[in-house]
């Protein structure tokens, strides 16, 4: 009889466990879906809906009228092979880029870009953000863009060839071609 009674405790405990294990996944599997209201409820309060929420700024023009200055984090220089002319000598552009605009500021005949380590060789200032240029047939073009005091940028173009090194002169003659403000004015000199 003990025998028997410890069989049917067994058997009662068995199926007691399996209807709590299946009460415990039928519980879980309703907790975890997310109904409508649950859902809509969790996005009012979710710090993306909130911003959809808010009113946006107008970025279109100032209180004063005027367009929106927008600083110029990254521009660089760009070399735009054109090929050679009758008489072999390569051709370059070379394009200023900064916020998906590219404008042409000048031509040269040797164009890469030169390392930060090798801008004090062509009297180019450490705090340019970019450089290109190169020597060709005993002359040499180079381009460096400088950020301006208002977050705009600036860029110079400069020479250097044979016939002045002979006179001790290393200069590279550079002088302004391109400017371009925050407040969206920009010119060629």
């Amino acid at each position: 009889m003990h025998g028997r009674f410890f069989l049917s405790n067994f058997n009662f405990k068995v199926k007691l466990m399996k209807i709590t294990l299946y009460l415990f996944c039928f519980a879980l599997l309703f907790s975890c879906g997310n109904s409508e209201d649950s859902k809509a409820e969790k996005d009012e309060e979710s710090p993306s809906f909130l911003a959809q929420r808010r009113k946006q700024k107008k970025l279109s023009v100032t209180g004063d009228g005027t367009p929106p200055k927008t600083a110029i984090h990254k521009a660089w220089l760009v070399c735009r092979e054109r090929g050679e002319d009758e008489y072999g000598v390569p051709q370059y552009d070379v394009f200023v880029e900064y916020d998906s605009t590219s404008h042409k500021v000048g031509e040269c005949n040797a164009c890469a870009p030169l390392d930060l380590q090798d801008y004090h060789d062509y009297n180019i200032p450490k705090k340019a953000m970019a450089a290109v240029g190169g020597w060709f047939a005993g002359q040499g073009d180079y381009y460096y863009v400088l950020k301006t005091e208002d977050d705009g940028i600036r860029v110079y173009a400069g020479w250097q060839d044979e016939g002045q090194l002979e006179g001790d002169d290393f200069s590279f003659h550079y002088k302004k071609v391109y400017e371009k403000h925050p407040d969206g004015i920009h010119k060629f000199f």
